[in-house]
């Protein structure tokens, strides 16, 4: 996977409605153009259901299972809808359909809304951000990975309302999706109490050096290799965070690769999330 600068890109994001049509890239000073026609509420189907991410738990690599980067960053972003990771599945068995044992989905980023949406998100369809279509062993409420499927790869973004400010990008290789449960009656993978969200579902994946080097975050003045190594360079100056081969750094100190992509050094990730039901539109 290879990173480009997002910002030309991101700056001429067209905002999009049920119908496609366009509207301007400004989202934080232009409310009418993220209008939501009423008639993109649909009712819920079972047998398809529609999700957004309301909750990611990364349990490793352990540099990433921390406050800054998992509370202040990812959580709040969930929370503020300016992290919207989408899938849209079909052929969900509701132990009454018969659906060959499969079911497929499509999955990749949203578009952050600032006025009432209705419950309706639409795809980015942003080239940088491709969507991905996958297929997943079902047996009634349960979802797991094939066992001689591919993985896939998927960019992560996570921006300000500008859509040019990227808080955080996770630039995910060999993706898996393991050990997922929809809820009976399909509303939620994983459970919410208490203003509080439980995962429904693991993943596993890959974040290779090279990509981490280029994935700035601006609200902890690093890359995310340096969060992910903890070899920080001079603070006036991130980009020399990660200098050298990690061959050569000293693991007692840093945490160095413990895979890789394709020859190339990375990072074993793995985590948890949940979802809830919502209409995911192109």
């Amino acid at each position: 996977m290879k990173l480009a600068s997002r910002l030309g890109a991101a700056a001429a994001v067209i905002a999009l409605g049920c119908g496609g049509g366009g509207g301007s890239n400004d989202a934080a000073t232009d409310d009418g153009a993220w209008d939501q026609p009423g008639n993109c509420r649909q009712d819920p189907d079972p047998l398809n259901p529609h999700y957004r991410m309301t909750m990611l738990d990364l349990t490793a690599p352990d540099r990433l299972n921390n406050p800054s980067l998992e509370d202040s960053i990812v959580r709040e972003a969930l929370n503020q809808e300016t992290f919207l990771w989408l899938f849209r599945f079909q052929g969900v068995d509701d132990g009454v359909t018969d659906t060959d044992g499969t079911t497929s989905f499509l999955t990749g980023a949203g578009l952050v809304q600032n006025v009432d949406h209705q419950g309706c998100y639409p795809f980015w369809n942003n080239p940088d951000y491709p969507n991905i279509t996958v297929t997943l062993d079902m047996s009634g409420d349960d979802f797991s990975w094939p066992a001689a499927a591919d993985p896939f790869e998927i960019d992560v973004p996570i921006s300000d309302w500008d859509y040019v400010t990227f808080l955080l990008e996770l630039p995910l290789s060999e993706v898996r999706i393991t050990d997922g449960s929809f809820s009976a009656d399909r509303t939620t993978i994983g459970t919410y109490s208490l203003g509080e969200w439980t995962c429904g579902a693991h993943l596993t994946g890959k974040i290779t050096l090279a990509d981490a080097r280029t994935a700035f975050i601006p609200d902890m003045n690093q890359y995310l290799c340096a969060v992910l190594s903890g070899v920080v360079g001079d603070p006036a100056d991130p980009a020399d965070d990660c200098a050298g081969d990690p061959s050569t750094w000293d693991p007692s100190t840093y945490s160095l690769p413990d895979t890789d992509v394709e020859g190339e050094p990375a990072y074993s990730m793995s985590g948890c999330f949940a979802a809830e039901q919502v209409i995911v539109v192109d």
